[in-house]
C-alpha cells in the first residue's frame, strides 16, 4: 500500500501516462527488494523518494501481479465477473454489487483496493485503458474456463469492465 498511497501524494496524479509508460523491469525489482529492509514510514518515503513515479509505479503493478496473496482471491472472480454486463448502463448498480461481492475480502487487500482505485480514479487518463492494465493484474482468471476463444474474450471484457467499475465509482464500492 505505501507504493500506491506514495503515488496518490505525489504529482504523479497528474501523469495520464502513469502505470501505462515504458520500463524495464530493473529498477521496480530492485526498489521491491529495497522496500524489504525498510521498516519505517520515514524510510519508505525517502527510499521512494529516489526513485521516478514510473518506477515506482511500475513497482506497485509488479507487486499487485507477483503477491503470492492476491489482492482478489480467484474465488471471486466468476461472481465478480458475473455482476456486470457489457450492455448494462446502470453502472452505479452494478457498484453497489461489486461492493457487497467485496466485504468479504481481508481488510488489508479492501484496503489495497481501495487506495489503488482511488489513486487511479484521480489520474487524467481514460478509466477504460487503466482497466485494460489492471484487470489482469487484479482478477485472474481461470485457465481451466478459458479453452474456448470466445469464452476467454467475454470472461476478460468482463474483467477489465469490472475494475473499471472499480475506479469510475470508486466512492460508492469502497464507501467514502
Amino acid at each position: 500500500r505505501g507504493l500506491i498511497q506514495f503515488l496518490h501524494l505525489s504529482e504523479a496524479v497528474e501523469n495520464e501516462q502513469l502505470f501505462r509508460e515504458p520500463c524495464s523491469i530493473g529498477p521496480p525489482k530492485h526498489l521491491l527488494e529495497e522496500m524489504a529492509a525498510v521498516h519505517t514510514p520515514e524510510s519508505l518515503v525517502a527510499l521512494l523518494g529516489r526513485y521516478s513515479s514510473t518506477v515506482v509505479a511500475h513497482a506497485a503493478k509488479l507487486y499487485l501481479k507477483n503477491s503470492a496473496w492476491p489482492v482478489i482471491p480467484g474465488g471471486l472472480t466468476k461472481s465478480l465477473t458475473s455482476a456486470v454486463d457489457l450492455k448494462q448502463t446502470d453502472r452505479r448498480g452494478e457498484a453497489q454489487r461489486l461492493a457487497s461481492l467485496l466485504a468479504s475480502l481481508p481488510q488489508e487487500a479492501h484496503g489495497t483496493l481501495r487506495e489503488l482505485c482511488a489513486l487511479l480514479g484521480d489520474l487524467p487518463a481514460k478509466s477504460s485503458l487503466l482497466a485494460y492494465t489492471f484487470g489482469p493484474i487484479l482478477i485472474h482468471l481461470d485457465p481451466s474456463m478459458l479453452t474456448d476463444p470466445r469464452v476467454m474474450v467475454a470472461m476478460t471484457k468482463n474483467a477489465n469492465l469490472v475494475v473499471q467499475v472499480f475506479i469510475d465509482f470508486h466512492h460508492v464500492v469502497f464507501g467514502a
